[in-house]
C-alpha cells in the first residue's frame, strides 16, 4: 500500500493501528514539532500508526532556526515535556538520548553524513500504550 497524506490526517487512515514499528527520520516543519510534543495533531498521527505495543524510534535534530516552539536545541533537560505529550497521545517514551554514529550511519541519510558537530541528533524511543 502506498499512502501519501498529512501526518495530521493519519489517525483515520487505513494504516491505524497496524505498525510493530513506527520509525520517523529527521523529520522538520510540523512532523518535528508533532515528535517533540509541540503539534499535538501530528504526534496523534504518529501514534495511531502504531498497534498496541507497536514501537516508536526517532532520529531528530533541533536548532534555533528550526522554529520548534520551547526547544531551541534538543537536548536531555527537553525530556519532561516531550514525555508528558507522549503520553497524551497515548505513548510511553522510554528512551531518549544522543545518537550513536553507528546509529547515523544505519540511518542511510545523505542529511546524517551532512551534518556538522555542533548539530546533535537525538534518537527518541516509544512504544503504544494500550
Amino acid at each position: 500500500m502506498f499512502l501519501a497524506t498529512a501526518v495530521e490526517t493519519l489517525p483515520t487512515s487505513p494504516l491505524a493501528g497496524t505498525a510493530d514499528l513506527v520509525t520517523v527520520t529527521f523529520p522538520w516543519g510540523s512532523l518535528l514539532r508533532g515528535v517533540l510534543g509541540s503539534d499535538e495533531n501530528a504526534l496523534c498521527g504518529v501514534a495511531s500508526v502504531a498497534r498496541t505495543g507497536g514501537r516508536v524510534e526517532t532520529l531528530a535534530s533541533v536548532m534555533p532556526w528550526d522554529g520548534v516552539p520551547g526547544i531551541e536545541r534538543l537536548e536531555a533537560s527537553c525530556r519532561d515535556p516531550i514525555e508528558t505529550a507522549w503520553a497524551a497521545a497515548g505513548l510511553e517514551l522510554t528512551s531518549m538520548r544522543e545518537a550513536t554514529s553507528a546509529e547515523l550511519d544505519a540511518a542511510r541519510s545523505s542529511w546524517a553524513r551532512r551534518l556538522g558537530a555542533d548539530r546533535r541528533v537525538w534518537r527518541l524511543e516509544g512504544a503504544r500504550s494500550g
